[in-house]
């Protein structure tokens, strides 16, 4: 009996340390924008989303769009907003369920979270956007890119989690689920660990998509990942078959929480992902330049003797 009752009191003790952990990060000199979307089953939701301020210095490239892992919130990606990639327009999602995204309950579904990023995905006014997901952002922005692949460019997928056969429950996650526990943790905290029961589910469905992916896919894992199996690297470049292009980024002794400790090789990633949307314009204006030249000798040749 003494044994639950210590692993009961070292959670809650560990849930009142936590919850300055589940606590959002600095927004100063940042963007805060909200839209309601619509998923699929017709509810409607709010999306919050966090947004770059350095305008007079924008490219022409694709944007960047960042979508944190579970728990987590927009601010996580503080340092890649205020010094965007390239000087790319860059986004930063609130998911559902965390910080102003939370609409009152856990959202577990992958195509639910992948529809949530509508509004800075690209369309008749924007243009595509790279998406960068750490963690079970990583799934997520896979889901986008299969289920709206004319609506973005390319995928950064860092230390994801999308092999269902490695996702593992533990014990202190049964435990989470307790009213006894639950109540000393932040919302956020028993919206991850909902998450993390649907993980298994969720990354099955996924597998039935992941050959949908036409968009050049970057990967990045550490090899001492100690929260996300460093196999699920083997197991993404064995499922984006129809991906343009698929790149592999091993960290050598790196963690799970890479885009804080290693920003640098993140930022390396993503800038190769631009580098990568950019060659496929240019080969899809090279082609179109040749079938247009094609078109006009078939018209010359069609023309009659005068």
């Amino acid at each position: 009996m003494l044994l639950p009752v210590l692993m009961i009191a070292a959670l809650a003790i560990t849930g009142c340390l936590a919850s300055r952990m589940f606590e959002p990060g600095d927004e100063t000199g940042l963007r805060r924008f909200e839209e309601l979307v619509t998923l699929n089953d017709g509810q409607d939701v709010t999306v919050s989303f966090l947004a770059s301020t350095t305008h007079d210095e924008i490219d022409d490239g694709p944007p960047i769009v960042y979508v944190h892992g579970t728990p987590g919130d927009a601010t996580n990606w503080n340092r890649y907003l205020r010094e965007p990639v390239g000087g790319s327009l860059s986004f930063a999602v609130d998911r559902l369920g965390f910080n102003k995204s939370d609409n009152g309950k856990a959202v577990t579904s992958f195509a639910d979270q992948a529809a949530a990023l509508m509004p800075v995905l690209g369309d008749d006014k924007r243009a595509a956007p790279i998406l960068v997901g750490h963690s079970l952002g990583g799934p997520i922005i896979a889901w986008a890119a299969a289920d709206y692949p004319e609506r973005v460019a390319a995928l950064v997928i860092v230390a994801g989690s999308l092999d269902p056969n490695l996702e593992e429950i533990k014990w202190y996650n049964h435990a989470m689920r307790s009213q006894l526990v639950s109540v000393w943790f932040p919302k956020a905290a028993t919206y991850s660990n909902e998450e993390v029961f649907a993980a298994r589910h969720e990354t099955e469905l996924l597998a039935e998509r992941l050959k949908r992916v036409t968009c050049p896919v970057v990967i990045v894992h550490g090899t001492a990942d100690s929260l996300v199996p460093f196999e699920n690297l083997a197991y993404m470049k064995e499922q984006f078959t129809g991906a343009s292009k698929v790149e592999v980024i091993e960290m050598q002794d790196a963690d799970h929480f890479i885009i804080w400790t290693d920003a640098g090789e993140i930022r390396k990633a993503i800038a190769r992902a631009r580098e990568l949307v950019a060659s496929a314009h240019e080969k899809s204006e090279r082609v179109g330049e040749t079938d247009t030249r094609s078109d006009m000798t078939e018209i010359e040749a069609s023309k009659p003797d005068l």
